[in-house]
């Protein structure tokens, strides 16, 4: 059996490989330490917590499941790993569970922009609840009113229920918070691109 000392310097080993971005090298220490099971409930719960988010960054969403869902197993009130969690279902295209997990995280911190953002977002994918969707990415906004990427999620469901004057408003803020951001472009092209089609039909009818 490994030595604690040799697990703890494994330990602190891995987080500076996450620090680094080296994944390649980091997931398979993290899942060797998670598996000899070692270290204390907190060190172990941050491993697992670090493995997910490195599947994450790696895009294998379908591995960072697991860990997420087992660190929210593992302590029912750690509220990062429903975020987490609902994060991994909703980048491996499993909105349902995507919906009803950020769900539970909202009901358990309704304060949390990032759950709030998430459930406006799963619910966008879902395409069945436009009206909560905007709700939620509203109050999300209102908590973090300078996350460029909550508003644009506030811009694009605005758009998806028709409303072009201030979805344009809101993406404009967000392509000023965050210039960079490939989706916000995309989605401020499109609506603009939108806007100016309606404006040229308008010009026509007239």
């Amino acid at each position: 059996m490994v030595s604690l000392k040799e697990v703890l310097r494994e330990y602190e080993k891995a987080v500076e490989l996450v620090r680094a971005s080296a994944y390649e090298e980091a997931l398979p220490l993290l899942e060797k330490i998670l598996a000899a099971a070692q270290l204390d409930f907190g060190r172990l719960e941050h491993c697992r917590m670090l493995a997910g988010f490195v599947c994450g960054e790696m895009g294998k969403w379908e591995e960072a499941i697991p860990h997420f869902r087992q660190a929210m197993v593992n302590d029912i009130e750690c509220l990062p790993a429903y975020t987490a969690l609902g994060h991994a279902y909703l980048m491996a295209g499993r909105i349902p569970e995507a919906v009803e997990t950020f769900r539970v995280a909202v009901q358990k911190d309704p304060a949390n922009p990032q759950a709030r953002h998430g459930l406006a977002w799963s619910l966008l994918e879902e395409e069945r609840n436009l009206d909560e969707a905007l709700y939620q990415a509203q109050e999300a906004l209102r908590l973090d009113p300078q996350s460029a990427a909550v508003r644009d999620t506030v811009g694009w469901v605005l758009y998806r229920v028709g409303d072009l004057e201030a979805a344009m408003e809101q993406l404009d803020e967000a392509v000023r918070l965050n210039p960079d951001h490939p989706v916000i472009l995309q989605h401020w092209r499109e609506v603009r691109k939108e806007v100016k089609r309606r404006k040229e039909e308008s010009g026509k009818e007239k």
